[in-house]
């Protein structure tokens, strides 16, 4: 049977509930301010580990950012949709994320039919960066339909 796994879950569909986070990103966007946006991402998505590793992912995708600009397009909603899918899923949702993620990681797991959250509670925004042992575990986990470390 197919299963289905979603890693840091958000989407611009999610709801979001009321931040600063995104007035502070647009005005520094704005300003072209790119050493402030790589602050403002470590601050908000390296909590658990701002070291270097970090701070070269925040600025590549800082950089990625400003090279795309107005490009950019959301994905298409998917947020009401997420009853249809039927296969077996987990959501890994890591604890030190930004609040707003956290929260749309567990409404997303609570449309999903059949799905296991899973909460990372030392993990930061970066989980794949910083737990690529657990990813690796929860992907192993959905393709043999065992129950491994992540529980």
């Amino acid at each position: 049977m197919p299963r289905a796994g979603r890693v840091a879950a958000a989407g611009h569909s999610c709801p979001w509930p009321v931040d600063d986070f995104f007035t502070r990103f647009d005005a520094l966007f704005t300003a072209d301010d790119r050493d402030g946006l790589i602050d403002l991402g470590l601050r908000t998505w390296a909590r658990a580990d701002p070291g270097p590793a970090a701070r070269a992912q925040i600025a590549g995708a800082v950089a990625a950012m400003a090279a795309c600009g107005d490009l950019q397009q959301p994905d298409p909603p998917a947020f009401d949709r997420l009853h249809t899918i039927t296969a077996p899923s987990r959501v890994l949702i890591a604890g030190l994320d930004h609040p707003g993620v956290v929260a749309c990681g567990h409404a997303v797991a609570a449309r999903l039919p059949h799905c296991e959250p899973s909460v990372i509670p030392e993990a930061d925004h970066l989980l794949p960066l910083h737990h690529p042992d657990l990813i690796a575990d929860a992907i192993a986990d959905r393709v043999s339909g065992s129950r491994g470390r992540l529980v």
